[in-house]
């Protein structure tokens, strides 16, 4: 017979015929160029039985495999528009849309803290000024301390009003809501 059916025997399994075919088994698939196809041999077999189905199977794959890059690329453009750099809202790194209201409260904040802590200063201060005064008054100290402590806060209360006022003046149309 010919190579092309030693070629058959050994894609389809068939070794022993290939053999026996050369005289009772005088070629040893190991030793030659065949033994390189049985890597290869579902591949060529599923070529052998549809060569069209085969192509059209290579190609189709690719094909989808593009779809999918561009999908997935397409995605992650989305994401970063909306997300920025670290793919979650945050202040950091390139901001998104989502960034915009935690990159706002991240630096009000930071405004707001400076603010709170130049009144808890304030508020410290007075108060130890408010114990020292307190304590010259011996053992009437904390009537003195409580009095003192009720003057303070009527006078924080009406000085935070005002503020508030004053604030609500400076924005149009929202004097009107107080």
């Amino acid at each position: 017979m010919s190579a092309s059916d030693d070629i058959i025997d050994v894609l389809t399994g068939n070794e022993e015929d290939a053999h026996d075919r050369d005289g009772g088994g005088s070629i040893e698939i190991e030793d030659t160029w065949l033994a390189g196809l049985k890597d290869v041999r579902g591949t060529l077999v599923a070529f052998g039985k549809s060569p069209a189905g085969f192509i059209f199977g290579a190609v189709v794959s690719e094909l989808l495999n593009g779809v999918q890059t561009l999908v997935e690329s397409l995605i992650n453009a989305i994401l970063f528009v909306f997300l920025g750099s670290d793919g979650a809202p945050s202040a950091t790194g390139t901001l998104g849309l989502a960034d915009i209201p935690v990159f706002a409260a991240t630096t009000l904040g930071s405004g707001g803290a400076r603010v709170a802590t130049a009144i808890a200063t304030s508020i410290r201060t007075a108060n130890r000024a408010t114990v020292e005064v307190a304590t010259v008054a011996g053992p009437l100290s904390p009537v003195l301390y409580a009095a003192i402590l009720a003057a303070y806060l009527v006078i924080s209360a009406w000085a935070l009003r005002t503020a508030i006022a004053v604030a609500a003046d400076a924005i149009p149309g929202v004097q009107g809501l107080l």
